[in-house]
């Protein structure tokens, strides 16, 4: 069973792609449709919802790439987070090789238990990437080789320095050295690639260069209400500015200035008001945001301590800290927003609902159980789940959708808390 998984494994992960490209693949052909969906654990959604996986696919024409986050299935080994532990697939393997997924490449990205963790899927039929990264590090050292440059060459600054405060301790792990993008084994010579096992140990970043295109798949940590998740968002935050800018001086470089960027998945902010439900105007004529009143937004409001800073106040992923750094991250790389650009002032379809059921959010707080009762974010969302894209032009877009909407989570939620996203170029 093992050897025939590994067999089915993509190449283009197995390898060690370290030799450098001898010729550009000019003609490569670059996916047209990107599903992206946070499935908040692909173990119970390929166990209760396959037949919502079927429909997943056929609603969105089995498009060319569908990316999942949070998909909660461990890694073989921490020194292989790019293939699955043999007993967590065992409990997928029907729907990812069979008539659901059977069809797609498979690119992992995964942590040493099942938490977090990234999976893109390719269709098959089309061409696949020229090379594949699974750090905002190496994939800047794929660049780097894929133009025969040089990090001088780009005037490229060194990464950002990892804080102390939030060091990622392994008790399992006691042989390695634990960084917070990198594992680093203390014998180089027992990897059999110093590029194949650069994968962030949490299993956030993917990304895939195609022929005239750059495609990423995140997971970005959420914010937390204590420290140690404040420090480890912040240097998230701070090593993803480094890698747009990077790539940007890169290009710049090498006279590729049009190559296109699409960053996609669950980014784990909303970006401004607009983002979460229930808000509203004041008659001063600022903005009142209930996911940023900590008085109503939280269940059990947490402790003020004094490291918890007013840019740290609010519901995670609406507070002034993390949106401050997400849009830095968006104006250095010129990235488009592409559904608010499309839609400024939300969705127009199911307008026979409110402003907060329709597909304008893409998470949605759950159900109560009981009847009459309902839960505490129940009819309430937020939209986490973006297309980012540059160099971005409207007349290229043929649609860009949030496939799920209201609070009985209609549509695509397939299971999940989170409904899928689709963008189709033309």
């Amino acid at each position: 069973f093992w050897s025939t998984m590994k067999c089915a494994l993509p190449a283009a992960a197995a390898a060690s792609d370290d030799a450098r490209p001898t010729k550009r693949l000019r003609s490569a052909t670059s996916p047209k449709t990107f599903v992206t969906w946070n499935c908040n654990g692909l173990i119970p959604r390929c166990k209760w919802d396959q037949k919502e996986l079927s429909r997943l696919l056929r609603e969105t024409n089995h498009p060319d790439v569908l990316m999942l986050q949070e998909v909660r299935v461990a890694a073989s080994s921490s020194s292989n987070r790019g293939t699955p532990h043999q007993k967590d697939y065992k409990d997928i393997k029907d729907q990812l090789d069979g008539t659901t997924f059977g069809n797609y490449t498979k690119y992992w990205s995964l942590a040493d238990s099942r938490y977090s963790g990234t999976l893109t899927l390719l269709r098959n039929d089309l061409d696949k990437p020229e090379s594949t990264a699974f750090s905002p590090k190496s994939a800047i050292d794929r660049l780097l080789r894929m133009y025969k440059l040089t990090e001088k060459d780009c005037g490229i600054e060194d990464r950002p320095k990892k804080s102390s405060g939030s060091e990622m301790k392994k008790k399992s792990q006691p042989k390695k050295i634990s960084c917070f993008f990198k594992v680093v084994e203390k014998n180089p010579s027992k990897q059999s690639s110093q590029h194949q096992h650069d994968h962030n140990p949490e299993g956030r970043f993917q990304f895939l260069a195609f022929g005239d295109m750059d495609l990423i798949n995140t997971y970005v940590p959420n914010h937390g209400t204590e420290q140690s998740k404040f420090d480890r968002r912040e240097e998230w935050d701070k090593e993803i500015l480094w890698f747009v800018k990077s790539r940007r001086q890169l290009l710049q470089k090498a006279g590729e200035t049009k190559r296109r960027l699409l960053w996609c998945g669950d980014m784990n902010c909303a970006r401004d008001y607009r983002d979460g439900t229930h808000w509203s105007y004041r008659s001063d004529g600022t903005v009142y945001e209930w996911w940023t009143d900590e008085s109503k937004c939280f269940v059990k409001p947490p402790p003020s301590t004094p490291q918890r800073l007013p840019q740290h106040k609010g519901m995670p992923s609406f507070t002034p800290a993390e949106r401050v750094r997400f849009n830095q991250v968006v104006e250095e790389g010129e990235l488009a927003d592409v559904w608010r650009t499309l839609h400024p002032k939300g969705s127009m379809t199911h307008q026979h609902l409110s402003q907060w059921e329709r597909n304008n959010f893409t998470w949605r707080g759950r159900v109560g159980v009981q009847q009459g009762r309902p839960a505490k974010y129940q009819g309430r969302g937020q939209r986490l789940d973006y297309f980012l894209m540059n160099p971005f032009d409207e007349a290229v877009v043929e649609r860009c959708d949030i496939l799920g909407y209201g609070e009985r989570f209609e549509g695509l939620f397939c299971g999940s808390d989170h409904c899928a996203s689709i963008l189709v170029l033309k």
